[in-house]
């Protein structure tokens, strides 16, 4: 398929693989016997750990800070930031300790993704990204992409672990996310999982135009040069004033 019509249907949306950091709340007065009293010694530890690039340092020092404050949002940003330092470990620690202060939700989930991934433990995966998969609106699917986008230890991983989701039906019935998880097969450079994915495009959502050019990539590469040319024709007439579809169907003919 021509690389023009890739970079349009397949544009990544790309979303990081995990959402910013929380900034840590500014320490209010406290009395001496208050949690967070004791905890602030190690959560400043934490932050100038973090500010200093010491990711391994500061998930420490925030995980302490955690167990000392029996804070929810101080075990997430610990297990966040092991996550980034690639700390199985103390993530592993600090995700047990968020989920025991009451965590819950999409960001806990693509944590437990992220960290079953690392393990090697993709049917835990699966079942983590199989639950922001069926999360209603867009906010869960965009963080299953941002975890098979940078949560995976290679792209081998990420491939098989998002060839078993279309396999198994997960992939929301959404023309953006589809064209998301064909872009990110097409990042990871497997062609045969992006063709499953175009024909299952075209399939779902065949009124719209940019489907319809994924079709016509498909009729010419099969050879039907005759019959892209028609559905070109059809597609420029229903473009109207989108310019860059406009420039997507020039590039195809």
């Amino acid at each position: 398929m021509p690389a023009a019509s890739r970079t349009l249907c397949f544009a990544l949306v790309a979303a990081l693989a995990f959402t910013p950091l929380l900034a840590a709340e500014k320490a209010s007065p406290t009395s001496p016997d208050d949690p967070t009293s004791a905890s602030l010694e190690a959560l400043l530890a934490g932050e100038f750990a973090l500010q200093s690039g010491r990711l391994d340092d500061a998930a420490q020092a925030y995980l302490d800070a955690a167990r000392q404050a029996d804070d929810v949002a101080l075990a997430e940003r610990a297990t966040r930031i092991a996550l980034l330092a690639k700390d199985d470990k103390r993530a592993a620690q600090a995700l047990d300790l968020w989920r025991k202060q009451g965590g819950e939700g999409l960001n806990l989930a693509a944590a437990e993704a992220v960290l079953a991934i690392r393990r090697g433990n993709e049917r835990e995966a699966r079942k983590h990204l199989t639950e922001l998969l069926q999360t209603p609106g867009d906010a869960g699917w965009r963080q299953a992409l941002g975890v098979l986008s940078g949560g995976a230890r290679d792209p081998k991983q990420a491939a098989r672990l998002l060839d078993k989701l279309v396999d198994s039906g997960r992939i929301p019935n959404k023309l953006q996310a589809w064209l998301a998880f064909g872009g990110l097969a097409q990042a990871l450079e497997q062609p045969e999982l992006v063709e499953r994915i175009v024909a299952e495009v075209v399939e779902r959502f065949p009124g719209e135009a940019r489907v319809g050019l994924l079709r016509a990539s498909q009729l010419r590469e099969n050879g039907k040069t005759d019959e892209a040319r028609k559905l070109l024709e059809s597609l420029a007439a229903q473009a109207g004033d989108d310019a860059e579809l406009r420039r997507a169907i020039a590039d195809e003919y």
